[in-house]
């Protein structure tokens, strides 16, 4: 084997080894977006009015989803937060002002 293979060889395969591990870490240190992890923190917008012992409905993402208030009253069409979730009734808390996109 001539010395030009094995040196075309060597390349490619190195750089092969270095995307893949690349791809394996990022891949490993992305946000989970499934479960209860990847909904904490998602931003919606309340379609029906909650309070913290009134349940109403969201819109996530397109989705609707049951919700509470975390704390006080929270009107129809008002942009909130989801801080954590019981079950799969998502506890959210209005967003600030300026948070308002």
């Amino acid at each position: 084997m001539s010395w030009q293979v094995i040196v075309a060889t060597t390349i490619l395969l190195g750089g092969f080894f270095i995307f893949a591990i690349g791809a394996a870490v990022r891949a490993h240190l992305r946000k989970p977006t499934t479960g209860k992890e990847g909904m904490l923190g998602m931003k919606g917008k309340a379609v029906e009015a909650l309070s913290e012992d009134a349940r109403g409905e969201i819109s996530i993402a397109g989705e609707l989803w049951r919700a509470r208030s975390r704390q006080g009253n929270i009107a129809s069409g008002e942009k909130v937060e989801v801080v954590a979730m019981e079950g799969l009734t998502l506890v959210v808390q209005p967003l600030p002002e300026e948070q308002h996109q």
